[in-house]
C-alpha cells in the first residue's frame, strides 16, 4: 500500500473540507479526479481529431489506458 507524507494527506484532505463549509453549491466536484477525466479527455479529443478516419472508441480505450499504464509505471518508479 502507498505510504503518503502528512503534508500530502492535508493538501488533499483540506481544501474540499473547507469548500464543504464555505462553498455555494451542492453539485461541484472538487475531487482531484475531475480534473484528471477532464485532462484524459481533452487528450482523447485530441487523438481523435489526429486520427479521424480511426474507430473514435478504439481510440478512446488506446489513450486512456497508454495514460493508466503511463501512471502506473511513475507510481511504481516514485515508490522505488
Amino acid at each position: 500500500m502507498c505510504t503518503l507524507s502528512i503534508g500530502a494527506q492535508f493538501a488533499a484532505s483540506i481544501p474540499p473540507l473547507m469548500y464543504s463549509l464555505l462553498g455555494t453549491s451542492r453539485q461541484l466536484n472538487v475531487a482531484p479526479e475531475a480534473a484528471l477525466s477532464l485532462l484524459v479527455g481533452q487528450a482523447v479529443t485530441e487523438f481523435r481529431h489526429m486520427y479521424p478516419n480511426s474507430d473514435p472508441d478504439h481510440v478512446g480505450v488506446a489513450v486512456a489506458t497508454a495514460i493508466g499504464l503511463q501512471v502506473c509505471v511513475f507510481i511504481i518508479w516514485s515508490n522505488l
